[in-house]
Parts: C-alpha cells; structure tokens; sequence
C-alpha cells in the first residue's frame, strides 16, 4: 500500500531536482513519479509515487515501468518494458513527452494526425480541379484517394500536403492551421512522390543513415541515430538487404525503402503518390499491406492510387 510523500502544490508541475523544468537530461538512470526525492517528480494524482524509469544500456535508453496504477503509454500503447527509439511518445497520467535520442521533451498535449481540409479550391487554366473539397481524417485511418489518370489525385495529394497549396480553402492538422504555420507543421507530415527520393548508388543503410542525420536535429546522437535506422529497416522487412546498393533491389523493395526515408521522422501524416505503380500484383498487395500496418500503429496514411482491387480489399477508406 502506497504511503502518501509531500509533492509540488501546484498540479501539472514537472520537478527535476527540486526545479521547474521542461525537459529531462537521460542519464545513467531516471526514475519518475510523484514521490519527493525522485530524479524527476510529476504531480499529478494519476502517477504512482514510483511510477516508471529509463535506464541507459549498452543497447540505448530502456524504459521500464515501476508496476505503476495508472500505467506506462508509449506511442499510444500500454507498456512494462520498452526500448526507447528517437520520436517515441511517452504518457505517464497527464504528462506527455518525446525522446529525441538524449532527452525527454516535454510536450503539452500528444498530436494525433487529426487533419480536416476546407473548402478546397485550385484552378488551371484548363478550369476548376478542386472544387470545395472537404474531408476529416482521423489518427491511424488509411485513406485512398481513387480515380483515373488526370482526375486530379495528385493535385489533391500535393494540396493536402502543402506541397503546392490550394488556391483557397484551409486545412487543419491537429487544430492548427497548416499552411499558416508550414514551417512548424512540415516535419510532422511526410510525403512520397511517385519517382525516387534516394540515390541508387546507396546501400539501403548508408541511405537511411543519411537521411536520418538530414532529418533529425542537430546534435541526436549517433548510436541513436543507427538504433532508429534499425528499427526502421527492421519494419520494412528489409534487414537482409540492408547492406545491398538500392540499385540492386526489386521494384517492390525499393518502393518499401522510399517509404523508409519519409518514416525516420515519425511523421503523424504519410501522403503518398501512386505507391504501387510499376509493381506486379504481389508486390502492390505487400505494399498496401505495409502501409495498412503502418496506419495500425497510428499514423494517418493517405495514398492516391489507381489500385482499387487492393485497397477495398484491404478495408480502408475510400
């Protein structure tokens, strides 16, 4: 039975060492709850005096949760024993953070990927393309966007995404007005084109390596950096190629890898622009396959596509 111990009078406070901070330096060792006395005391009465603790390996940061009432969350799922990769979400009762690779940032509310489109207009000069578009997408959906060659999937891709805005209407991602406020928002959206993104001269880990150390901030720690690589290869089913020149690998494989590069970022939005083209059909039911896990794990994915057979089948929206 748990002892009640003094905690900061103020709920919502976040104590490291006795002083208001925002975000957490990783050491050797954290453990956070409510108790006094901890590295890092939350008070709030959904955390457990003894709530959870990150530990530092020789694999990276571990983070363990200490049998607390309430519960550990990580990207949205319950979890006893996690281990830490850049861009994880940590809920711990009302707290939330990130872990950007040497610390925990705190973060005021978790983003989902809500994105809602408004009165959607783009013109040419052949006419109107978007007409008043609108549409809601919710956190973990998978999307496609149908239609035949010319119909104008990819300017409503490029529109969603901001690639080449929207003459006029307005899109909100998780509340906040996305083309006003692109620079923030564009890391957390990601966008595949129909043509490569990576040099084919490239192993598929020297790629990913590259391209993490391109995305992330300054500073993320390599071995981070190469545990994020991992992880994300591992994801695609590309761990036994990972040492393979991209120029070597199949269409599908390749597709999987162009995936990858947008996925370091954890972005909350995938868009993607004919994600099966060029593909046999094995290949075009594994990548919808891929994107509809990817989607389960709470990512918004939103794909134009002409394969109508393998995204009905596959039970997302369309």
């Amino acid at each position: 039975m748990e002892v009640e111990i003094s905690s900061p009078t103020r709920t919502g406070t976040m104590l490291l060492r006795g002083q208001p901070v925002e975000i957490v330096p990783l050491e050797t060792k954290v453990v956070l709850g409510r108790a006094s006395g901890l590295t890092v005391q939350l008070n709030d009465p959904a955390v457990s005096h003894r709530h959870a603790s990150i530990e530092k390996g020789m694999a990276g940061y571990r983070m363990t949760d200490l049998e607390s009432r309430g519960g550990t969350f990580v990207n949205g799922r319950r979890a006893f024993v996690h281990d830490l990769i850049i861009g994880d979400q940590i809920q711990i009762g009302r707290f939330h953070f990130q872990f950007d690779g040497r610390h925990l940032l705190r973060l005021h509310r978790l983003s989902s990927g809500r994105m809602i489109a408004l009165n959607l207009e783009k013109c040419a000069t052949s006419g109107a393309i978007l007409k008043k578009f609108s549409f809601v997408a919710e956190s973990g959906q998978f999307i496609g966007i149908l239609g035949p060659s010319g119909a104008g999937k990819s300017t409503l891709l490029d529109a969603l995404s901001g690639m080449r805005p929207a003459d006029s209407g307005r899109i909100l991602l998780d509340g906040a007005d996305y083309y006003q406020n692109f620079e923030t928002l564009r890391s957390k959206v990601g966008y595949v084109p129909q043509e490569d993104i990576v040099h084919r001269d490239l192993t598929v880990w020297e790629a990913f390596t590259f391209a993490a150390r391109l995305r992330l901030p300054a500073g993320s720690p390599l071995p981070e950096i190469s545990r994020l690589v991992e992880h994300t290869i591992a994801k695609l089913g590309l761990s036994d190629r990972s040492n393979a020149r991209i120029s070597q690998l199949s269409g599908g494989q390749r597709k999987r890898v162009n995936v990858g590069v947008e996925l370091l970022n954890r972005p909350l939005v995938l868009f993607l622009d004919e994600p099966t083209s060029g593909l046999d059909p094995f290949s075009e039911f594994k990548m919808m396959e891929l994107l509809r896990k990817l989607a389960d794990t709470g990512c918004t994915v939103i794909c134009a596509t002409h394969v109508m057979e393998n995204v009905v089948s596959d039970g997302s929206n369309c």
